[in-house]
């Protein structure tokens, strides 16, 4: 075989073998965001639950952080600077709230501006800014967040390099308030047929590389069996 007949099929081959992984991408910001020395992988359809779990704990975690800061301050018109475990940081402030009535259900919407790749775990960095709704029940004499709803765009790298943009999307809680784990309720779903109790509203749009994909996470609950 000729040497540039030996190239070509080299390189076609790659290209063939690299088809529908999470391939590294550019981590979207410069060689200065920290999470450029991970892996960056491309967000597919293939990986797309995966990473969206990996999005979804972080930003419940966030969200608690803030909002225990936030609290803490008798002027809650104020803009709290929340400290990255990792790195970075982020402001947050309240937009609305409503606690006005005894024993009821508590609301917090709170503005998170993530500046300087912020991160808690060091596997995956955040720049931009989103709005986080909370509604909270005491629940067994615990107050429970069971509601929350996330509405903005986010960039991000590190292990994933992408854009996610919530679109008035309600992340699915289990009853303590901490995040469904997909794989285990799609794996329930597979074995019980659909619950159609998971929030069903919103969107989450995810950009990574040439490829967007637009879709509803909890939508496996309510196919037919």
């Amino acid at each position: 075989m000729k040497l540039a007949t030996l190239v070509l099929f080299l390189f076609f081959l790659a290209l063939a073998c690299s088809s529908g992984r999470g391939d590294p991408l550019d981590p979207g910001g410069s060689l200065l965001s920290p999470g450029a020395g991970r892996a960056n992988l491309a967000v597919t359809t293939s990986n797309q639950y995966e990473a969206s779990q990996a999005f979804f704990d972080d930003i419940r975690d966030h969200y608690d952080k803030a909002t225990s800061a936030i609290t803490t301050y008798a002027d809650t018109g104020v803009s709290v600077r929340i400290m990255g475990n990792h790195n970075g940081l982020a402001l947050a402030r309240i937009i609305d709230s409503n606690t006005a009535e005894a024993g009821a259900n508590e609301t917090l919407d709170v503005q998170l501006e993530y500046t300087n790749y912020y991160s808690d775990t060091g596997k995956l960095f955040y720049v931009g800014k989103l709005k986080l709704s909370g509604e909270w029940r005491i629940i067994g004499g615990v107050k429970t967040l069971y509601k929350f709803i996330l509405n903005g765009p986010v960039d991000l790298s590190g292990d994933y390099a992408c854009q996610i943009s919530f679109e008035s999307f309600q992340m699915a809680l289990d009853p303590y308030g901490r995040v469904l784990n997909m794989k285990s309720a799609m794996e329930q779903v597979q074995k019980d047929g659909p619950t159609y109790s998971l929030p069903n509203s919103g969107t989450v749009v995810i950009t990574s590389g040439s490829e967007t994909i637009r879709f509803s996470p909890y939508l496996f609950d309510y196919a037919p069996r």
